[in-house]
């Protein structure tokens, strides 16, 4: 991620009120969840172009072994 990249996330990230969180290696930590930041295509007239996608840890898709 470039440097204008990190600025524009950081300033979503500020307009949903959210101020606890890193950026570092392309991913998005807020508290103790990570997320990565996609480019949003919507078209709404208030989008400021980013959609945001938890990355969610091995297993907790309910993926569960068969018996």
């Amino acid at each position: 991620m470039n440097d204008d990249v990190i600025q524009s996330i950081s300033a979503h990230l500020k307009g949903l009120g959210i101020d606890n969180f890193s950026i570092d290696a392309g991913q998005i930590r807020i508290g103790s969840l990570h997320w990565i930041a996609n480019a949003c295509t919507c078209g709404e007239t208030g989008c400021d172009g980013w959609a945001l996608e938890p990355i969610l840890p091995v297993g907790s898709r309910g993926d569960r072994p068969r018996s």
